[in-house]
């Protein structure tokens, strides 16, 4: 996205919108609660380094799931790893691909975009605690 205040405000706008209709629908949760997944990080607030530890992603309403693949790949059709039933998500929407010891979350030109702290990404590295949304679905990351 360019570096236009205006469209960063509706895109923000949109985001949350759609983040709390998908919330209300889903059980009238907020949008803005926390995770109930815990924080790793240590005193100093840092993430400990991540070559050691395996990465769980967690989706509100489902359990915290370990990333075993070189690729995993999420989006609306019943061959991904992560199947999130929403119109909005694409078929294959993203996949966290391994690249050694870090894993990169990637987006698969989806319509809606992957998003990260209300910026669309095309491919971030993943580290403990990062929270995503795909489409108006969040999604944590943690290394355990």
């Amino acid at each position: 996205m360019d570096d236009d205040p205006q469209r960063k405000a509706v895109a923000e706008r949109v985001l949350q919108t759609a983040a709390e209709l998908e919330s209300l629908i889903k059980g009238g949760k907020a949008a803005s609660e926390s995770s109930s997944i815990p924080d790793s990080t240590g005193a100093s607030g840092v993430s400990e380094h991540t070559g050691d530890r395996a990465l769980y992603l967690n989706v509100e309403g489902r359990e915290l799931e370990k990333i075993a693949k070189d690729r995993y790949l999420i989006g609306r059709g019943k061959h991904c790893d992560l199947v999130i039933n929403s119109g909005k998500v694409s078929r294959e929407h993203a996949a966290i691909v391994r690249d050694g010891d870090d894993f990169y979350l990637q987006d698969l030109d989806s319509s809606n975009g992957t998003w990260f702290n209300k910026q669309r990404i095309k491919r971030r590295k993943i580290e403990d605690g990062d929270e995503y949304f795909i489409c108006s679905d969040r999604v944590k990351f943690v290394y355990r």
